[in-house]
C-alpha cells in the first residue's frame, strides 16, 4: 500500500470515528456522498460494452489511440466510473479518484482517472488503457452501488 493509500485511509478513519460524537456533521450531505447520484446502475442510459467486441476488434480503449474518437462504450466506462466515484467516501472522492466528463471521448483525464481507478481497485494492469479486465471490475462494483 502507497503512502497516498495510507494516508487516505488514515483520514477517512479519523472523520468516520468523529461522526457519532458529531451528529450535525453526520447529517451534513457534504461530508458522505458529496456528488451522489440518484439513478441506479440499472438505470444507466448507455449500452454496456461487450467484451469480446470492444473497440472495432481491438480489446481496449486507449488516450494513445483512441483520442478524439467518440464512442458509446466509452460513454459506459466513464458513467460506470463517476458512479462508483460517487458511492466513495469524500476523501477518496477529492484525492483518489478525480472527476470526469462523460462525454465519449477517451482522453487524457479518462485515462488518467482509469489509472488510478485501477490502482485504486488493485488491477493487474495499471495503464490507463480500459480493457476487458477493468470493465469487468467497473461491473462487478456497479453492481454493488
Amino acid at each position: 500500500m502507497n503512502n497516498l493509500k495510507k494516508a487516505l485511509v488514515i483520514a477517512s478513519a479519523a472523520v468516520m470515528c468523529a461522526v457519532p460524537f458529531a451528529p450535525s456533521i453526520a447529517d451534513n450531505s457534504s461530508l458522505i456522498g458529496i456528488n451522489s447520484i440518484t439513478a441506479d446502475a440499472a438505470t444507466s442510459p448507455y449500452k454496456t460494452p461487450n467484451l469480446k467486441k470492444l473497440n472495432n476488434g481491438r480489446k481496449y480503449y486507449s488516450a494513445k489511440y483512441d483520442s478524439g474518437k467518440r464512442y458509446e462504450d466509452v460513454k459506459w466506462i466513464q458513467d460506470a466510473y463517476m458512479k462508483i466515484r460517487a458511492d466513495q467516501y469524500y476523501y477518496v472522492q477529492q484525492y483518489a479518484l478525480p472527476a470526469i466528463t462523460v462525454d465519449g471521448y477517451y482522453g487524457n483525464k479518462t485515462a488518467d482517472a482509469i489509472t488510478k481507478f485501477q490502482s485504486w481497485f488493485h488491477c493487474d494492469s495499471v495503464d490507463g488503457a480500459a480493457g476487458a479486465e477493468t470493465i469487468t471490475k467497473l461491473k462487478d462494483l456497479l453492481a454493488q452501488v
